[in-house]
């Protein structure tokens, strides 16, 4: 068996892919099957499109109909089936985890988002205030003007849009945001 160098990250490895015949380490191997690089491995993806669908009840509805695009999507349906029940388990497990992290990232990537757009605002906000104008207006402020109505500040506005986008509450949305916000200072 012959070693070679993994072509993405340079590592010994012994792994050939049969498509484009380099050299790839597990690291750099196809999510969907293991023999191929990440760049040969099967092109699987979903298609989502609109269509006119038959309820039980013989009624017709628009609906979504999930269509499998991609020349991967045939092989790895027979490779489900070919697995055996021990590996088909192990192969459940290692998905479900996969669709974890992916949910987590998501989560993580819309904390992440929330906060920007949040400190982003601040700093429109601070600019504005400190050139005296607002949307292109000069402000001068008098000594006989009434206190404004308080209005809500661009970390609650991030707040609120943090917990529309997670669906849970204020408070819980205050309690990550304040996390947040402490790793970022």
């Amino acid at each position: 068996m012959s070693l070679g160098e993994c072509f993405i990250c340079k590592i010994p490895t012994d792994l050939l892919c049969p498509k484009c015949e380099r050299y790839f380490c597990l690291s750099h191997s196809s999510l969907f099957n293991k023999r191929y690089c990440a760049e040969c491995g099967p092109n699987c993806s979903l298609g989502v499109e609109s269509a006119i669908i038959t309820s039980e009840d013989g009624k017709e509805i628009t609906g979504k109909k999930i269509k499998l695009i991609g020349e991967g999507w045939p092989d790895q349906l027979e490779k489900i089936q070919s697995l055996t029940d021990e590996v088909l388990g192990e192969k459940i497990l290692e998905y479900k985890n996969l669709l974890k992290e992916v949910v987590r990232l998501r989560d993580t990537f819309l904390i992440t988002v929330s906060a920007m757009e949040n400190e982003y605002i601040g700093r429109k906000a601070k600019k504005v205030r400190g050139s005296g104008q607002l949307a292109g207006i000069k402000f001068t402020p008098s000594v006989d003007e009434k206190p404004s109505k308080p209005t809500a500040s661009a970390e609650d506005k991030a707040i609120a849009n943090l917990a529309k986008s997670l669906n849970i509450d204020i408070v819980k949305a205050r309690l990550i945001f304040a996390k947040l916000k402490g790793k970022a200072s």
